[in-house]
């Protein structure tokens, strides 16, 4: 009897989590989190009030419209991803207000249903929703009001009431994006398992030969296929030469038998980006030079995450990296030891990510110290160290055209740190392992 109901305790607990993950994964609209931001912003904002208006639309060629992508701070206090909209929060009031297209049935027939003022209030947790056309008119009654809006958006800065006390309001936004909620983190760690399971398959079917933008074919397939419906950013796969250009995304050299392949590439799910690099043999197997660079890289890329965790500063992170890179080739005599590193490592080893590739917040720590932001629960950023050894760079023609970054995405967590993307290998021989296969 005891065992039976253990038995029916665990299959309702694991139901229960089922369900969890479900919601977390199934695109359903999370009006809970949304309004939880915006109390955070209005505690921040204390009687102000904040205004942001939602991306617009650009024009790729003739009456051709790039794909429409909501903005990041637009979507991050609403998930509403229309475009032509605009979102009120009173800090006085407590209202939160949005401005948006009215319902239009010629031009839903051309463009697929709009959410019209009653359904966008009803789903998106709006007190007051309005036509998109009011919003000037109420925006100049907010004339003597202290407002936060974007200071970067050029054409809401000029409807901004004259005698109004302007702030910006994108630094306030940074802040809180830097640490994410469960919900977040859940959305990061499908984006990062979609592009980790893409990057796999694409290294299973590269040959000698096989075009650039073929490759990135197969990984966006798999992203597609995986749930993502658009990329985080454009993928860049560079062969050969092109493999020391850092964010090479023309994509159409053919490879070559002996050329090594860098993919820096992510999927987008639920707005939030993977940011994913690996870098391998195109023919299945380093040769000696590749070899020894990416297990240099790999090294350092070790070393950098391992001093990841609450309380160690941004800029530390680079540091290591750079400081193992530097002395491994100074061993190797491909560096003097008065030579500056960034000859062969020109970026930087890390940066936030979540709703952006490159994630809104500070990597500078207000408290002055030039070693950076202190790292905290619930922040991720990418690792990425690299070593690019290019046709003119002064050494021994057998290290040329040899490209290599490493690239993974971190949480930090209450005790250390979780490499999100640990599931896709990355040591040489577990590469060649998979491109055997």
């Amino acid at each position: 009897m005891n065992r039976e109901r253990s038995f029916h305790k665990s299959l309702l607990i694991f139901f229960l989590a089922l369900c969890v993950c479900s919601f977390i994964y199934s695109g359903e609209f999370p009006a809970g989190e949304y309004a939880e931001r915006r109390n955070k912003l209005k505690e921040k904002i204390g009687n102000a009030v904040a205004v942001i208006t939602s991306a617009p639309v650009y024009i790729r060629n003739g009456d051709v419209e790039y794909e429409y992508r909501q903005g990041s701070n637009f979507y991050y206090l609403t998930g509403f991803e229309e475009p032509k909209s605009a979102a009120l929060i009173d800090g006085l009031s407590g209202r939160f207000i949005l401005f948006v297209q009215p319902k239009n049935p010629a031009l839903e027939i051309w463009t697929g249903e709009i959410y019209g003022i009653e359904k966008t209030k009803e789903k998106f947790g709006a007190d007051e929703c309005y036509d998109i056309s009011e919003f000037d008119s109420f925006l100049s009654s907010l004339n003597k009001r202290k407002i936060y809006y974007p200071k970067s958006d050029n054409e809401l800065s000029k409807k901004i009431p004259v005698e109004s006390e302007g702030y910006d309001l994108n630094p306030l936004i940074a802040e809180m994006r830097l640490i994410k909620s469960e919900y977040e983190i859940a959305q990061l760690k499908k984006a990062i398992d979609i592009t980790s399971s893409a990057l796999i398959e694409t290294m299973r079917q590269a040959t000698p030969g096989i075009y650039e933008y073929e490759l990135q074919a197969i990984v966006e397939y798999n992203f597609r296929m995986g749930g993502s419906k658009r990329n985080g950013f454009p993928s860049i796969v560079g062969s050969g030469k092109n493999s020391c250009i850092l964010h090479y995304t023309s994509n159409n050299r053919k490879t070559e038998d002996g050329d090594i392949v860098l993919m820096d590439v992510g999927a987008e799910y639920n707005y939030y980006t993977a940011d994913i690099t690996r870098t391998f043999p195109v023919n299945g197997r380093f040769s000696e030079e590749q070899r020894i660079i990416y297990e240099i890289v790999l090294k350092a890329q070790k070393e950098a995450i391992n001093i990841i965790k609450p309380g160690a500063r941004f800029y530390q992170i680079d540091s290591v990296a750079r400081a193992v890179i530097k002395n491994e080739l100074v061993g190797l005599g491909l560096l003097k030891p008065d030579e500056n590193v960034m000859k062969f490592f020109m970026h930087g080893t890390s940066h936030w990510v979540g709703l952006d590739v490159h994630d809104a917040g500070s990597y500078d720590s207000p408290d002055g110290i030039r070693r950076g932001q202190i790292l905290r629960p619930g922040m991720v950023l990418a690792v990425e160290p690299g070593i690019y050894i290019s046709e003119n760079s002064g050494v021994d023609k057998k290290w040329h055209n040899i490209g290599v970054r490493i690239e993974d995405d971190v949480l930090v967590t209450e005790n250390g740190c979780e490499v999100l993307s640990s599931a896709l290998p990355r040591e040489a021989t577990e590469i060649e392992k998979i491109m055997k296969r």
